[in-house]
């Protein structure tokens, strides 16, 4: 995903299409599990 974002010609639009996937969803909960544990 990072690498998809970086190299394309519009990141921005590019960041906003993979958000709305689930991949992108279950990135995200999982470096949020990961930032609440070690809390």
């Amino acid at each position: 995903m990072i690498l998809q974002i970086d190299g394309s010609s519009e990141p921005e639009k590019e960041l906003e299409k993979l958000m709305e996937g689930q991949a992108f969803q279950q990135f995200a909960n999982k470096i949020l599990d990961i930032i609440s544990a070690q809390q």
